[in-house]
């Protein structure tokens, strides 16, 4: 199931106690700022294992209960935003029973977005996005189209070839101005 492996990296940071997402943190060595990051850090990983036990409900996860936890969260907006548009696409991809409220096109605008949304952003978002159009989803109800032009553009930014990951978002838009789901 495409949704579960695009949260991978997500549900990751449980399991290994480690930042992922590219939730990264400057370590101080204040010990004011060093309770900071503790706290910060401790939420992230309690959030994390919501969201991945939600996500591995039986029944096929409550995608909903997930984006609750990442929108009641102190991350960043950029990651915050694309780690929302992850749930909402990958519920709809898996067809779980219980999912954000969020159509597809609007799960990918949030992906897409935070990609060009000041501040920290998610080191994978635009390997998630290339993922996205390389691979597609062609599974009813909820298929996801390939396209491999958009597919390129994206591997251009992540290959650091390309600085300009809103000429993707603007080509995606004019080659596939509605993704339906």
């Amino acid at each position: 199931m495409i949704g579960r492996f695009v949260l991978f990296v997500l549900c990751m940071a449980a399991a290994v106690g480690g930042c992922s997402n590219g939730d990264t943190v400057t370590v101080t060595h204040n010990a004011e700022d060093g309770g900071s990051w503790a706290n910060w850090h401790a939420e992230k990983r309690s959030v994390d294992r919501v969201a991945d036990a939600a996500i591995n409900e039986p029944g096929g996860g409550d995608y909903a209960k997930a984006a609750d936890a990442i929108r009641g969260s102190s991350r960043p907006p950029a990651v915050k935003q694309f780690e929302l548009g992850q749930l909402i696409v990958g519920g709809i991809m898996d067809d779980a029973p219980r999912r954000p409220p969020e159509d597809l096109e609007q799960g990918l605008r949030m992906m897409e977005d935070s990609t060009v949304t000041a501040g920290q952003k998610d080191e994978g978002a635009v390997q998630q996005l290339r993922f996205l159009f390389e691979r597609g989803d062609g599974k009813p109800p909820h298929g996801f189209p390939t396209d491999p032009q958009v597919a390129a553009c994206w591997l251009a930014v992540e290959e650091r070839r390309s600085d300009d990951p809103a000429g993707c978002i603007i080509l995606r838009r004019s080659r596939m101005p509605h993704v339906g789901g």
